[in-house]
C-alpha cells in the first residue's frame, strides 16, 4: 500500500474521515507541516498491535510527553 501523505490542516478539518481510513486500512496516514512529513497517526488497534509486536512495553508519563519504552532494548 502506499503512504497516504496529508498536510497537518487536513486531520483537523476532516478528523472522522482521517479515523474511519486509519481504522479501515489497518495502516498509519503520514501528516506534513510545510511540505515534510512530521506525524503519522494510526487507529489504536494498529498502535496496540505495533506495542504487541514489539514485546512488553513499559508505557510511562513523562511532564510533556508520553514516554514508551520497550523492554530489553535499553
Amino acid at each position: 500500500m502506499d503512504k497516504v501523505i496529508k498536510p497537518i490542516e487536513y486531520l483537523a478539518e476532516n478528523y472522522d474521515e482521517v479515523s474511519e481510513w486509519c481504522d479501515t486500512h489497518n495502516a498509519p496516514m503520514f501528516l506534513t507541516k510545510d511540505g515534510e512529513i512530521k506525524l503519522a497517526i494510526m487507529s489504536i488497534k494498529v498502535y496496540e498491535k505495533l506495542i504487541s509486536a514489539c514485546g512488553d512495553a513499559d508505557i510511562s508519563k513523562d511532564e510533556n510527553v508520553d514516554v514508551i519504552s520497550v523492554k530489553g532494548n535499553d
